[in-house]
């Protein structure tokens, strides 16, 4: 009986073992990006500056990466793709762009004012026991977005300045006129 349970269990472990797959997991992609400002306003440029890592020894191919911005609305754009990339990354190989943006003074930034991020998500092919597989990986590149200031353009100031010289201008020549008036007129002395 032990003889039978034996055999028995070594034939289990032996079709185990056999049906097991040689399974390998995706690359580990890590994607890093920053901007090239500690601040923006609207109508102002930047540059996103996009590293991506493969830190696994399975090979990634990277297809495309979109960079979607705070301020962006399905139709009225907000978002860049780098498209047909096609580059193999094997362990600890990197791949860099950059990809220049302006923030809109359309008002679409205006809520996002204070840190906010610009999603950067990288997509790429790899392959399982041949089996051709795509995945992505994403992070967050901060940008800090202020908000366009209330006061006016220098050209309006200098119109105001003039506008407030000509208010008092004309509050000190009435003011005159009246105390003018005032001295003219005598006063009548009644008998």
């Amino acid at each position: 009986m032990k003889g039978k349970f034996a055999l028995l269990l070594a034939v289990t472990m032996l079709l185990t073992f056999a049906a097991t797959v040689d399974v390998k997991a995706d690359p580990s992609i890590h994607v890093y990006a920053y901007t090239d400002g500690i601040q923006y306003r609207p109508g102002d440029s930047g540059t996103i500056k996009i590293l991506v890592v493969n830190t696994a020894s399975d090979v990634g191919i990277i297809k495309n990466v979109t960079i979607q911005y705070p301020w962006y609305i399905p139709g009225l754009g907000g978002n860049d793709t780098i498209n047909n990339i096609s580059q193999t990354l094997t362990l600890n190989q990197n791949w860099t762009s950059s990809v220049s943006f302006t923030i809109p003074t359309d008002g679409r930034a205006a809520g996002y004012a204070g840190t906010t991020y610009a999603r950067v998500t990288v997509y790429y092919d790899y392959s399982v026991a041949n089996t051709p597989h795509s995945s992505s990986s994403s992070t967050n590149a901060a940008m800090n977005i202020v908000s366009a200031p209330m006061l006016y353009s220098v050209q309006e100031l200098s119109t105001l300045t003039i506008l407030l010289v000509l208010v008092i201008i004309v509050v000190l020549a009435s003011a005159l006129i009246i105390a003018y008036a005032l001295m003219r007129t005598k006063p009548k002395i009644s008998t």
